[in-house]
Formats: C-alpha cells, structure tokens, sequence
C-alpha cells in the first residue's frame, strides 16, 4: 500500500507541477518541452489560451489525486475518472501523432507516462485487498 500511495502522491505532485507551468507561462511551455515555435506563436491569443486552460486542468487532477488520497474506499472513482482522462489524453497525442507528425521527445516520454501510468495506478490499486 505505501508504494501505491507514493506512486501516486508523486504523480499528484506532478500533474499540479505541470499544470502550474503552464499556467504560468502560456504557449512560452512549448519552448521547454522542445518545440521551436516561430516568434509569432507565442503571442497568438488561442493557442496561449488554451495552454493555460489545460494547464489549469492539470492542477485539478493533481487534487483530485490528493483527494482520492485522503480516503481511497470512499474516493475511488475519482482514481478511475482521472487516470482515464489522462489517458484519453494519451490516446489523442497519438491521434496528433497519427495526422501531424510525431512531437519533440520529452513529449513522447509524456505520451509514454500518459500510456503507461493511468493503467498502473488502477492495476496497482485493483492489488490491495483492504480497498479492493
């Protein structure tokens, strides 16, 4: 139980930490995750925006994920709604992937974490007999 905890105490953590990145600085994350964006596309109004907007979604699921913590019999759907979400997520990087071409590779490792994660925290939780 206590890997399971930390695994997703870390993972908590993170998405808050990712989510308050781009909150923070907008479109400008694209340029740490690797993407080489002319001038120009930092400044357009959409896409700063929606950065924003998923990076806000990011601190809610890191809560969420804290939440579940609190009390995991009673909040286990909360688990399952966001690891599915973030992989949902996962699945439309590929569908980027699919139509626009593959992205810089510290987004790639994030698709791997988005792929791999959700599954492993259910799996992992599906293993421990008091909250099964």
């Amino acid at each position: 139980m206590a890997s399971f905890t930390l695994v997703t105490r870390i993972a908590a953590i993170i998405a808050i930490g990712v989510g308050l990145i781009h909150v923070l600085l907008g479109t400008g994350t694209a340029y740490y995750l690797g993407g080489l964006l002319p001038d120009a596309m930092y400044r357009i109004p959409i896409f700063d925006s929606q950065d924003r907007f998923y990076g806000a979604t990011f601190i809610g699921y890191g809560a969420l994920l804290l939440l579940f913590l609190r009390d995991q019999v009673r909040f286990a759907p909360v688990l399952t709604i966001v690891a599915a979400a973030v992989f949902a997520g996962g699945l439309a990087r590929l569908v980027s992937m699919a139509l626009v071409g593959a992205p810089p590779p510290l987004v790639l490792g994030l698709l791997g974490i988005e792929l791999i994660l959700p599954p492993l925290l259910i799996w992992m939780r599906s293993r421990l007999p008091a909250i099964s």
